[in-house]
């Protein structure tokens, strides 16, 4: 069966000399691992240049339920995508990975496709500090782990094991400071305003903390490799 898709790459492996094993996330299909025939080498040269981590491709693909590695018959880049800048291309590193680690179901899920689309797409048009953190949270929506934003007087302190603001301290919450920032941040995205302002130590801090969630939360999550590029996007 062919099938017309929008996809996002996730992630790319070398296979064989000249093809690639590409992990891609499709709005009609979930996320799927096909096969990029060619697409190495000199000869394949343009058409590797639109397979990256987070790219937006258009792509007509052979589906088949007797194997889990398809091949795609053609694929390009969706219009309007400019070469990154260097912190766009670490961002997109970043999501990319942070899908990859956390996406375990092939179920389709377009308000999330539509999302993460939109996030690379624009990931480069605005202040990049913020926009990790707030990607994170927003795909925490899209997974159903969200933080719940129930901060007050009387529950001051974010708990990562319960998920949701507590007025205990038991070793396993954050600090009254990173708590309000927590909070601030759940308000700005759920109202739709700009984000709160962050020092870098700050913006490092709550990266880290988001991190230790997802690993809380999510089965299997494992640390990321593209963690470490983060600390000078959130400069």
């Amino acid at each position: 069966m062919i099938v017309a898709t929008r996809g996002i790459v996730l992630r790319l492996t070398p296979y064989k000399e000249t093809s690639l094993i590409g992990r891609v996330f499709t709005r009609q299909l979930g996320v799927r691992s096909y096969l990029f025939k060619g697409v190495r080498g000199a000869k394949g040269k343009k058409r590797q240049s639109a397979l990256h981590p987070l790219a937006c491709i258009d792509m007509v693909v052979y589906e088949s339920d007797k194997t889990t590695l398809c091949n795609v018959k053609e694929y390009s880049l969706m219009d309007g995508q400019d070469m990154p800048t260097p912190a766009g291309n670490a961002l997109a590193f970043f999501a990319s990975e942070l899908l990859y680690r956390t996406l375990q179901t092939d179920d389709p899920m377009p308000m999330l496709f539509d999302y993460v689309e939109h996030f690379a797409q624009q990931r480069d048009s605005a202040p990049p500090q913020m926009m990790p953190l707030q990607f994170m949270l927003n795909l925490s929506f899209h997974l159903g782990i969200e933080p719940l934003n129930n901060y007050s007087t009387s529950t001051p302190l974010f708990s990562v094991v319960e998920g949701r603001f507590v007025g205990c301290d038991t070793g396993q919450e954050l600090s009254p400071d990173m708590s309000l920032h927590l909070h601030q941040l759940l308000e700005a995205i759920a109202s739709n305003y700009a984000p709160p302002v962050m020092s870098f130590e700050q913006r490092s801090q709550l990266l880290e903390a988001l991190l230790l969630y997802y690993q809380t939360h999510v089965s299997g999550f494992r640390k990321l490799f593209s963690n470490e590029i983060m600390h000078d996007v959130l400069r």
